[in-house]
């Protein structure tokens, strides 16, 4: 019987010692480990060699007609529309919170959106991309964003582009 109370003495303080220290051992806002300083670097271009060719295309093509910004997030152009619950507009936002359209077009005057551009590589040719491509396109559909798709190419003809667009 004595080394029941032993273990039952035993397990108590187990308890209360993880109950104290645990605690300690969460970060929180106010924590060292919240503190910690990282130390960053530049990743060098923002576009990719297709991209940038791809986006000196477009720029002759389009000329002053719009600005071209490059890697914008979707959640920045599109937002879920009014009328869901608190839930499932989260749940919508998380969606398109991580992506980004490649290239977005806007008016030079009040930098409303006109259109957007996604480059197709190789890599849009995998299941995942193709969902991927399916929700941008159902996404861009459902809000009547113009949403352009070219082929990444060596080259590209801007009358090509430029036809597309205008």
């Amino acid at each position: 019987m004595g080394w029941l109370i032993l273990l039952i003495v035993i397990t108590a303080l187990t308890l209360a010692l993880i109950v104290f220290i645990s605690p300690h051992l969460v970060s929180s806002k106010g924590s060292d480990v919240s503190k910690q300083k990282y130390s960053y670097q530049i990743r060098g271009t923002l576009l990719t060699p297709s991209e940038i060719k791809f986006y000196h295309a477009l720029k002759q093509a389009v000329g002053d007609k719009f600005i071209i910004f490059g890697k914008v997030r979707v959640a920045d152009v599109l937002t879920p529309e009014n009328g869901l619950s608190k839930s499932h507009w989260q749940r919508a936002f998380n969606k398109i919170s991580a992506k980004h359209f490649d290239f977005v077009l806007c008016n030079l005057e009040d930098l409303t959106v006109e259109a957007v551009i996604e480059l197709d590589d190789k890599s849009h040719q995998k299941s995942g991309r193709i969902d991927r491509d399916n929700f941008l396109n159902q996404a861009a559909q459902s809000s009547e964003l113009k949403m352009l798709r070219f082929a990444v190419k060596s080259s590209y003809s801007i009358s090509e582009i430029k036809s597309k667009i205008l």
